[in-house]
């Protein structure tokens, strides 16, 4: 189930710990918006945040139909959102909405991990399983919220903003977080393992 749940468990609680409490400093400090200019982009990523769910669920099974996996859709999808991070924090000459309009599509990549799971579980077992794995990201969530604000904590604001340094080592920091979750997802040896249940379970 861990691995399973990796790379999503990980995007997940990184995404709603920032999009609930940092992702507005960080428009501020770092990007240097207007008030007003930074809160209509946080109204833009809550749009593009639900236009991702609908549109992940349903491009999913599209893709599944043309040969692509869940698993291998749900991991893309995933990659593209921390590359989406990778891109606001070196600041790349892109429209700020156009990036935060990606970070929110991309961010429910990870939702698929549900129907993912699924595929590994027993059918009695998958309630437990979905339960298991949405606990984890409430308590992820909030102690990414918890952690951000404690690493930025460690610069002295300046007029009640932290240094545009503090925010990029703490993306930096959880980007690779985010990495390293992902080389546990896509380990050959994983896809091996199903293949191998799935030869059993024909040959049964």
């Amino acid at each position: 189930m861990f691995w399973i749940a990796s790379f999503s468990v990980v995007s997940q609680g990184v995404f709603y710990a920032m999009q609930s409490l940092w992702i507005r400093p960080f428009l501020l400090d770092v990007m240097d918006l207007a008030p007003a200019h930074a809160a209509a982009l946080v109204s833009v990523l809550g749009f593009a945040m639900m236009f991702g769910c609908i549109g992940f669920g349903a491009a999913a099974r599209g893709m599944e139909r043309r040969g692509v996996s869940v698993y291998a859709f749900c991991g893309t999808g995933m990659v593209l959102f921390v590359t989406t991070q990778l891109l606001m924090v070196l600041r790349v000459p892109l429209p700020p909405s156009a990036l935060l309009a990606a970070y929110g599509i991309f961010s429910d990549a990870g939702i698929l991990s549900y129907a993912v799971a699924a595929e590994y579980f027993p059918p009695h077992m998958i309630g437990r399983a979905h339960t298991t794995l949405t606990l984890v990201i409430f308590l992820l969530i909030f102690g990414f919220q918890v952690g951000v604000g404690a690493m930025l904590s460690w610069w002295p604001t300046h007029g009640g903003r932290y240094p545009a340094s503090a925010h990029v080592t703490v993306w930096f920091s959880l980007i690779a977080l985010q990495a390293a979750s992902a080389v546990w997802y896509f380990l050959p040896s994983r896809t091996l393992h199903k293949r191998d249940r799935e030869e059993q379970r024909a040959a049964s």
